[in-house]
């Protein structure tokens, strides 16, 4: 392998410090004296209408319920108006929110990452330079609030001020929990990469590098994900099934927590997230219309309006909107967009993969056509347009989508600059045949959170001997070593009955229980 370029220290340590606030390592005092079960990964599974209320918001409103004790399993209930929300969240979850405000928090998290590099951990160490830095990213952020909506900025700040208040109720200190840091942890991700992923993807590889994309130091700052949407003729119930997997990190699952939102205006919906969102990777709302979106390395971004963010589309959309089409609508029509992006959006009759790249202008406008394309069920391939090594797309049905962290469509490849990496079109393919054969079995729920659990570690996992192209070089590796050793989730995997509102939700360690969530009227 050629030597690799030194990459700019300023804006590596800009980006990562910004990133912190998502893709963390540290566990949430939600689970922190949880113990691992026992149980094989599919043995069992927790219903979400056996919870039991550990605490309420001073409203009334607001619920926070354990579901399994033992696994530290916990939902969030949220009700009212935006702020009253926020406030509700906030203040059953001070703490958690707390430590996702703190410096301390952030400095762990970016050693984590850069920690092995002296140089770059005594700068990390030293907490007036780490502090200069943590805040100009925080007011980076901040100035692009602008492009979230009224009631999400109200939201925000009631989980700013209820953590505040819960705290000085315990008699803690409040430490650095703010509106500002707020905002960082639902921005920071999107502004952050409309300035990185041309650097990664041009700056950051050598000549040789750039041609493959295959390299082990370019997957490991590529959290990946993927996911599928089978429409109801797929299907052995004859309901569509939706599942996604968010690879994001294991801070994913050991700080997650199911969250339902019965808001004062719009649609009321479930969402996976983290104390502090108010954006979601992974949701379903009351019209069983679901959402999950996948990074997708692009050369063409756009840092001077970087717009809402993959988080806050998903929420804006499962707030307001009803289906397939209309959530198409609402991310073409965005008034800006940073940075690339796959959603994954289904509702009961039919789903597609939205492959949204970074605009130039308003999302509407003509001349931002080509910077969107729905692969829908419906979605015709053209390998002859813009042909790539390793590009095609292989769901040879038309009640199928598949996705991971490429965009297929000619159009939107070639005017957002973007690659597929291996990695990426390694799990495609395999994911694609696995469902594909499913298919022809019957898909159900079991088989569906098999599927998007593909790459659990565990001995029962059935998949865990098969061959998959390697990620990492050339020949063919076991799937089943992917995430050999670990011993949390990576991440969160999701399945969603859009029908009967159902969700299935796995996260924290591989060997707990699936959560099982039913919506309520």
């Amino acid at each position: 392998m050629a030597n690799r370029k030194t990459p700019r220290l300023p804006v590596i340590l800009f980006a990562l410090s910004a990133l912190v606030s998502i893709l963390s390592t540290c566990r949430s005092p939600l689970q922190q004296d949880s113990a691992a079960s026992s149980d094989p990964a599919a043995a069992r599974s927790v219903s979400s209408s056996g919870a039991s209320l550990v605490l309420t918001s001073p409203d009334g409103k607001g619920r926070l319920a354990v579901l399994d004790e033992a696994t530290g399993k916990y939902l969030l209930h949220l009700e009212g108006s935006a702020y009253a929300m926020g406030y509700q969240h906030g203040y059953l979850l001070a703490e958690e929110v707390r430590s996702t405000c703190s410096l301390d928090f952030f400095r762990a998290i970016v050693l984590d990452f850069l920690g092995r590099d002296p140089t770059l951990a005594a700068v990390i160490n030293n907490d007036a330079l780490f502090t200069t830095l943590l805040n100009t990213v925080n007011a980076a952020a901040v100035t692009q609030a602008v492009y979230a909506t009224y009631d999400m900025r109200q939201e925000m700040k009631g989980i700013a001020d209820g953590a505040k208040k819960r705290l000085a109720e315990l008699g803690e200190a409040a430490g650095s929990v703010s509106y500002e840091r707020i905002i960082l942890t639902n921005l920071a991700f999107d502004v952050i990469l409309s300035y990185v992923y041309p650097i990664i993807v041009r700056d950051y590889l050598s000549a040789d590098e750039k041609a493959s994309l295959d390299t082990r130091a370019l997957v490991e700052n590529m959290h990946m994900c993927d996911g599928f949407m089978a429409a109801p003729s797929a299907t052995a119930a004859g309901g569509s099934l939706m599942a996604r997997s968010f690879m994001i990190s294991d801070c994913i699952g050991t700080r997650s927590l199911i969250m339902e939102y019965a808001t004062a205006s719009g649609n009321a919906f479930v969402a996976v997230n983290i104390p502090g969102f108010v954006g979601t990777p992974a949701a379903m709302n009351r019209y069983g219309l679901s959402i999950g979106m996948d990074m997708v390395p692009a050369l063409q971004t756009n840092p001077v309006a970087p717009g809402m963010g993959c988080l806050l589309t998903a929420r804006y959309v499962m707030q307001n909107c009803t289906s397939t089409s209309a959530a198409l609508a609402s991310i073409r029509n965005s008034v800006a967009r940073g940075v690339s992006w796959i959603y994954l959006v289904g509702d009961p009759a039919t789903g597609a993969v939205a492959e949204a790249a970074a605009t130039t202008g308003l999302g509407w406008m003509p001349s931002q056509a080509k910077y969107f394309a729905a692969r829908d069920l419906d979605y015709f391939f053209d390998s002859s347009a813009c042909p790539a090594a390793g590009i095609d797309q292989l769901e040879t049905r038309s009640d199928l989508v598949v996705t991971s962290n490429h965009f297929i469509d000619p159009t939107v490849r070639q005017a957002s600059g973007s690659y597929a990496v291996k990695e990426s079109t390694a799990r495609y393919d395999y994911l694609t045949g696995r469902v594909l054969a499913a298919l022809d079995s019957g898909l159900d729920v079991a088989a569906a959170e098999r599927l998007v659990n593909y790459l659990s570690p565990l001995a029962d996992n059935p998949y865990a001997n098969d061959p998959m192209a390697n990620p990492f070089g050339a020949g063919m590796a076991r799937v089943g070593d992917y995430y050999a050793g670990k011993e949390f989730v990576h991440g969160i995997r999701a399945v969603f009955e859009p029908a009967t509102r159902k969700a299935h939700v796995l996260y924290g360690r591989w060997t707990d229980p699936w959560i099982d969530y039913g919506m309520r009227n």
